[in-house]
């Protein structure tokens, strides 16, 4: 389609052109003696997924066809249903900018940053500024398990001083109930925020900060990690809880757009929404376009890896890459990636397509385990000082919930949704 989607004109053509390739058109427009339309679309529902910019224009062209007389030209049908992959890498960022962007959080070795040495030594200028989604993911899932393995040697040890290191611990073949037990006492004791509130009272001296980052930390790594989770598994449930403690966090940290359109789609959900498009709309967040287990994706993910497909893979070079060349070459797309799998194939050639197999982390997460056991992060030091105190952005998030503080202006929208928009190796990083 050559329409400008940055724009609500834009998006309403967008809505009717695709309304019109699956056959529903303006009751207004259809000549009955040529053309036999059984559905009337003002009965209907039709789930329309994109980014919150889109979502926000959308809104805006229903608000101004509110006075209109039929269904179909107030856009009664259309409803929009947040994308999950913009949301994700909305949380990466906002983890970006607790964790790595403040000039003094890179000058703790003991904090995020001092994990990127290791990950990506020769990534710590990029890291600092646009990392991009792929990469911080990666970050922030690395990082996340080297210091949850950290916090288990640390409990093996104090339990049996015999068990210096997790090789120990595994050889002395732990039972189930053991296991369980252990898993309880480190949430307990590394990642709950309440007690770190009162940590946070006692006086300087009978304080470890460095401690208090680590608690703070695995908390934000755990958030992120069960909510990437919860969207693999397709456990749309979870995804909804975890969408509940992300609100604050985006408030907090300056995303306010992403805080007010996922607490009214809550909302709506299961406030407004009648019971059977409560269903249809949960039943349709998420889909699986391999069937394989845990390879649910988000809707709108698809719709950049289709972007990228008609724009970048096959929309031309040079001169050659214009709108009128991508949309003819659009309805090739299918074609063209026939063939590459049977040229891949025939000439056993899987292993150099795009999708590979997982890395083989083993070693770099040893250093980096290595690294935060020199440290002792997860061991208390009474009166330790942190160059970069964490702060406890969940504990804000709610206050300004509270108070009613912190709205998304039209321009911090779109600011937003530059900031946020997906590129090729974020595309691409999600089918690892």
């Amino acid at each position: 389609m050559e329409v400008n989607n940055s724009t609500t004109n834009g998006n309403l053509q967008a809505i009717d052109q695709l309304l019109a390739q699956g056959g529903i058109f303006d009751p207004d427009d259809i000549d009955e003696e040529f053309y036999n339309q059984d559905i009337d679309v003002g009965d209907y529902i039709v789930l329309f997924h994109g980014d919150l910019g889109t979502g926000a224009r959308i809104k805006t062209a229903q608000e101004y066809r509110s006075i209109e007389e039929t269904p179909y030209h107030r856009k009664q049908h259309v409803v929009f249903v947040p994308g999950l992959f913009h949301a994700k890498m909305a949380a990466a960022d906002a983890l970006h900018r607790i964790l790595v962007k403040p000039d003094v959080a890179h000058k703790d070795k003991t904090n995020l940053y001092g994990d990127i040495t290791v990950l990506r030594p020769r990534e710590t200028g990029i890291m600092l500024t646009k990392p991009g989604f792929r990469r911080m993911h990666q970050v922030i899932t690395y990082a996340g398990i080297s210091r949850r393995l950290d916090c288990w040697r640390v409990l093996a040890e104090r339990r049996d001083p015999a068990h210096g290191d997790l090789d120990q611990f595994s050889e002395s073949q732990p039972m189930l109930h053991e296991l369980e037990e252990m898993a309880e006492q480190i949430v307990q004791e590394l990642c709950s925020t309440e007690d770190l509130s009162l940590e946070r009272l006692k006086p300087k001296s009978e304080r470890d900060e460095v401690l208090e980052n680590a608690q703070l930390i695995n908390v934000y790594l755990a958030l992120y990690e069960e909510l990437s989770y919860a969207m693999n598994l397709g456990d749309i449930g979870r995804v909804e809880t975890c969408i509940l403690t992300w609100i604050p966090l985006f408030k907090s940290t300056g995303k306010h757009i992403y805080a007010t359109f996922l607490e009214q789609f809550l909302l709506d959900l299961h406030f407004k929404y009648p019971e059977r498009l409560c269903r249809a709309i949960r039943y349709n967040i998420l889909i699986n376009p391999t069937g394989k287990p845990a390879k649910f994706r988000a809707v709108d993910w698809l719709v950049e890896l289709h972007n990228l497909d008609s724009k970048v893979n096959h929309g031309g070079q040079g001169s050659n890459y214009t709108v009128k060349r991508i949309i003819e070459e659009s309805s090739l797309i299918g074609t063209y990636k026939s063939a590459q799998e049977v040229v891949a194939q025939n000439f056993a050639l899987p292993k150099a397509s795009v999708l590979h197999a997982e890395p083989n982390m083993e070693k770099t997460l040893k250093d980096l385990g290595a690294y935060i056991a020199e440290r002792a992060s997860h061991v208390f030091t009474a009166g330790r000082k942190a160059v970069y105190c964490v702060p406890n952005m969940l504990d804000k998030g709610h206050g300004m919930m509270a108070h009613g503080q912190g709205g998304a202006s039209d321009e911090a929208g779109k600011e937003q949704d530059e900031e946020d928009a997906p590129n090729a190796d974020d595309i691409i990083g999600e089918l690892m």
